[in-house]
């Protein structure tokens, strides 16, 4: 059992069978300034258990101050992470099972089970300016997310990331919030001209959320959406979107599923010369007509 948060340093290292009482992870490590040096590592096989109290953090923080020497090659693979912050508080309450930043690259999120957190299960954001560099290649693949505060995955200016085989499910988000309630989300960072770019989602499983399943706003390009299974997505309202956008670039939507929820595809508020590709989805017992909506846009 830990009870005081582990500090990652180092190469080519094995974390795993531990138990983790309301501590986490920070790979590399900072203190005072000074960030050392994180490579090659892998956290397996643990389970991180939370107190269910409001905090704002993160259980495992990948990023690193130093530009010159880029976290990378970080391994998650089939650990428990839950109950950090208050899932269904009324207001935000930041507390993330995963968080990936600036200058990490190489960083793969595999079969692990998150749930009941404050914030998200995985937010990848920049959150800073050059010379630091965006995380890049970022694989979160076969994971179990459920019953989070905001979201499952929450990409936040990020490039070359592959969102594959996994299931999100009950999102019911918080009072007065835009994005919360939504599985996955892509959009923008500081500064805003960093957002979400080259992202595949494919084969998700995304079912019971009351804000929508896949929401791209404020600036991302070239998103592609592939043989998702996507159900049950409503609310009192009949207002929940399986796939929602504006201000948003290049998207593709293709080969996916939209059964039982209330309505299917919804853009709007396009940018000059943006382009959506909308082909061979299956859409099926909408509570509502709005199967594909186009509006106010330069599609």
């Amino acid at each position: 059992t830990i009870t005081s948060p582990i500090k990652v340093v180092g190469e080519y290292m094995i974390i795993e069978n531990l138990y983790f009482d309301q501590v986490g992870a920070q790979v590399p490590y900072t203190q005072n300034g000074v960030t050392a040096h994180a490579k090659f590592i892998s956290i397996r096989n643990n389970e991180f258990a939370g107190s269910g109290e409001v905090g704002n953090s993160s259980v495992i923080g990948i990023n690193t101050r130093n530009h010159d020497d880029l976290v990378e090659n970080i391994v998650l693979y089939n650990n428990e992470i839950h109950h950090f912050g208050k899932h269904d508080h009324s207001k935000e309450n930041d507390y993330h099972a995963v968080s990936v930043g600036r200058n990490a690259r190489h960083v793969w999120m595999l079969n692990n089970h998150t749930h009941h957190n404050g914030g998200d299960s995985i937010q990848v954001r920049f959150y800073s300016s050059a010379p630091d560099f965006t995380p890049q290649f970022i694989y979160i693949g076969g994971n179990d997310m459920h019953d989070d505060a905001e979201n499952a995955v929450d990409l936040k200016g990020c490039l070359d990331v592959i969102v594959s085989q996994n299931k999100m499910y009950n999102y019911d988000g918080f009072a007065g919030s835009t994005n919360s309630g939504v599985p996955f989300v892509a959009h923008y960072d500081v500064p805003t001209s960093n957002y979400s770019k080259r992202v595949w989602v494919i084969a998700n499983e995304v079912h019971d959320s009351l804000g929508g399943a896949f929401a791209v706003t404020s600036g991302p390009d070239e998103i592609y959406f592939i043989a998702n299974n996507i159900y049950n997505i409503k609310n009192s309202a009949g207002t929940a979107k399986a796939f929602i956008s504006w201000s948003s670039k290049n998207q593709y939507i293709v080969n996916n599923t939209i059964v039982n929820s209330d309505k299917g595809v919804d853009y709007f508020s396009g940018n000059d010369g943006p382009k959506v590709t909308i082909e061979n989805n299956i859409f099926s017992h909408l509570t509502t007509d709005s199967y594909i909506d186009l509006s106010n846009t330069a599609y």
